[in-house]
């Protein structure tokens, strides 16, 4: 027993720090850890690889202490070692649906609103004459989009209650926005209105150019895109706004 505490309390901390230097570096590497932060947050985390390599130094050339109680020490290990644990199992997993349920606020409007009916389908917008946008812009600076054609990127979301409320065919256009990072992250949607094909699944990313509107509505406008033009796309490398 006593051999363990010695193995644990010599060895515990530098072999943890070693597991955290190797995280940390294999999320620099291409931006992987703009899966979980911002991209400014390399900085933080190469600074973070530094302090490490400190610790490990000076962990490593102290002098050997009395056995600390085992039960304490593995304690501090497990639980500086759980972040591990989930960087291992969140590495390349995005938000999607399944999040945007449990985030989703709903559209800008009053619980009271009314639905106005389908407008009528915008006509074809080519997508060269088209102002490139993302959702961000869209829906919190909206007033410098409304009435142009737009082209967008984002994943779709079908959601009925919107149709039952403001009619239309149910879709939204999302993207998830991190303010500091995944944990935090809030999705930024728009209505599609317009005709669809019925073989779109929830989560298919997609190029949509349209006509951007607001549909006055009660506490704040509604960010609309009548519909132009759907097309697929593949996944971005980083499918977050910021």
């Amino acid at each position: 027993m006593n051999g363990i505490r010695f193995y644990l309390g010599r060895y515990g901390r530098p072999l943890l720090y070693l597991a955290w230097f190797a995280a940390l570096t294999g999320l620099l590497p291409g931006g992987a850890y703009e899966a979980f932060l911002r991209p400014e947050f390399g900085v933080l985390l190469g600074a973070a690889v530094v302090v490490l390599l400190g610790f490990l130094a000076v962990d490593m050339g102290r002098p050997p202490t009395p056995p600390k109680p085992i039960f304490g020490e593995t304690i501090r290990v497990l639980i500086l070692a759980l972040p591990l644990a989930y960087l291992s199992i969140g590495r390349g997993v995005a938000l999607d649906s399944g999040a945007f349920e449990n985030r989703w606020t709903g559209p800008a409007g009053a619980a009271g609103a009314t639905a106005p009916g389908e407008p009528p389908p915008a006509p074809a917008v080519p997508e060269a004459a088209a102002r490139e946008a993302d959702l961000v812009g869209l829906c919190w600076n909206s007033d410098a989009y409304e009435g142009q054609p737009v082209v967008v990127e984002g994943m779709l979301r079908h959601e009925p209650d919107v149709a039952a409320r403001y009619g239309g065919n149910g879709w939204l256009l999302y993207r998830f926005v991190i303010s500091c990072c995944a944990a935090d992250a809030q999705p930024a949607a728009v209505m599609l209105t317009g005709a669809m094909a019925t073989n779109w699944s929830n989560d298919a990313w997609v190029r949509a150019t349209g006509r951007f509107t607001l549909r006055p509505d009660e506490p704040r406008p509604v960010p609309i895109l009548e519909l132009g033009a759907l097309a697929p796309m593949d996944k971005p490398r980083n499918p977050y706004l910021y």
